[in-house]
């Protein structure tokens, strides 16, 4: 088998590692909040950078708010789509 070839199959198979352990998440970090919290300030009207810090790029950001203004406040719609649903989407606190 040629170097490449095993470079590759080491590649695929860590990638399918990552995908299994971790492909579930709509957040790419463990730590939703961050994000949730400050999709709820951007539907309240806030502004990234101007109004509160952003410890990620605005994009994420920017779809969960969308999520939280078409949908409501409710935790139902702040998880990703691998995560149970909890026991009834409670209103989130503004």
């Amino acid at each position: 088998m040629s170097r490449s070839r095993i470079a590759a199959a080491i590649f695929l198979i860590t990638a399918a590692l990552l995908l299994a352990l971790h492909g579930q998440r709509m957040v790419l970090t463990n730590d939703e909040g961050i994000v949730l919290e400050s999709a709820q300030r951007m539907a309240a009207g806030g502004r990234i950078y101007v109004d509160f810090f952003g410890y990620m790029s605005p994009g994420s950001y920017w779809l969960q708010a969308l999520v939280f203004r078409l949908f409501g406040l409710a935790t139902r719609f702040s998880g990703g789509p691998g995560q149970a649903p909890n026991s009834g989407g409670e209103r989130v606190q503004p």
